[in-house]
């Protein structure tokens, strides 16, 4: 963690560059992944680089779930809800915020209809994010902090609308309307500069933020490369995406030696980083998995795509079914060469909205991958 704060505080004294455009670099003719791209233009590379084995990435387009059709028509959660906990990225990224949350507007000014797409980050103890907010909610946020304690304050060169103790926790200053501050109580510094919103709960993390343009993780080749992945689909919109920039912990076994007959170990080839998004029409719903991994130049990757594709069939979780068959589709799976000695596989599973007990759209695959993760059962990982 210590490394992980002197690295950001190198970040915080790169100059801010001048001009920097949200639009993606003219990879694809056409983009699926324009708006997650912008954002991710919106924070630094250092933080999509593994090696940060606690860090997670989370990028939500509100946006985009408030214009398809209503799946659910039975359900009687205002439409705000839906949208918002069909977009909103899964885990302690969206525990963190409090969504959904009803005192928003009153706590902070703003509320999730207001939003249009958000990218958060979480390495506990630290946290921050990036908000793009429809514009006249946006000038309502200064004022709104300050009436709850916030007060404007200059450290190191950045400027910001500060409360708390520097990266400290205060159980009496929870806010459960506060997306920033939250139940813990945590420190937020919070900038507004047009229509996006910046948090850090330090001030190393908010500067970082507001120089990540010069070095910004849209940018990194790896990322680049991996959010490529998502193009090209024809599964709809995409809603959400969840980032491990270090996934090594997500499988024990070495996928180089298990596809190729080796013995295992001995190849030092490894899962790298994770990318789940979340795809829909309003009637399907797509998951896709991205993942990278360390592999020999001129080794065949068709192995590897065989592999999983097959043990997504047959190899059952704790429960006793495969992922093809609790969830009822194969998986559609292709590996292929990345850049800096990496190869990407591919995972993409389509089927039909399901509704939760609560009354919400549900992505079943998006899920069933996310809950394998958490649980360690990435069974159909060789």
């Amino acid at each position: 963690m210590r490394l992980f704060s002197a690295l950001l505080t190198v970040v915080l004294l790169l100059p801010l560059s001048a001009g920097a455009e949200d639009a993606a670099p003219g990879f694809f003719a056409r983009s699926d992944t324009a708006a997650f791209r912008a954002m991710l233009h919106r924070i630094p590379a250092l933080m999509v680089t593994p090696g940060m084995a606690r860090a997670e990435i989370g990028f939500g387009d509100l946006a985009a779930a408030r214009s398809l059709p209503a799946p659910i028509v039975s359900s009687r959660l205002p439409a705000e809800v839906q949208s918002a906990a069909r977009a909103v990225p899964p885990g302690p990224l969206a525990e963190a915020i409090g969504i959904p949350a009803g005192q928003w507007r009153e706590q902070v000014g703003f509320a999730p209809a207001d939003i249009e797409q958000m990218i958060l980050f979480a390495a506990p103890p630290l946290w921050g994010g990036v908000y793009r907010l429809d514009p006249a909610a946006a000038a309502g946020v200064p004022a709104a902090l300050q009436a709850r304690g916030y007060a404007r304050v200059t450290e190191g060169g950045v400027t910001a609308l500060a409360a708390g103790e520097e990266g400290q926790i205060d159980l009496t200053a929870r806010a459960p309307g506060d997306p920033f501050r939250g139940m813990l109580g945590r420190s937020a510094r919070v900038q507004v500069e047009g229509a996006v919103l910046r948090h850090g709960s330090t001030w190393p993390i908010l500067g970082a933020l507001q120089r990540a343009e010069a070095a910004s993780a849209r940018d990194d080749p790896a990322m680049a490369a991996m959010v490529g992945m998502l193009e090209g689909l024809d599964r709809g919109v995409l809603l959400r995406a969840y980032l491990l920039p270090d996934a090594s912990g997500i499988a024990v076994g070495d996928p180089l030696a298990a596809v190729t007959g080796r013995a295992p170990g001995g190849s030092g080839q490894g899962w790298r980083s994770l990318l789940l998004a979340d795809f829909s029409t309003g009637v399907e719903a797509t998951a896709v998995l991205v993942l990278s991994l360390g592999w020999p130049e001129g080794e065949a990757l068709e192995p590897l795509a065989e592999a999983v594709a097959r043990r997504w069939q047959e190899v059952a979780t704790a429960s006793g079914a495969s992922f093809g068959a609790m969830l009822g589709s194969l998986a559609e799976v292709e590996a292929q060469p990345g850049p800096e000695g990496l190869a990407l596989l591919r995972l993409v599973v389509t089927g039909p909205v399901a509704e939760s007990r609560a009354g919400l759209a549900v992505n079943r695959g998006f899920e069933a991958i996310y809950r394998a993760l958490l649980q360690r059962e990435m069974v159909f990982l060789p």
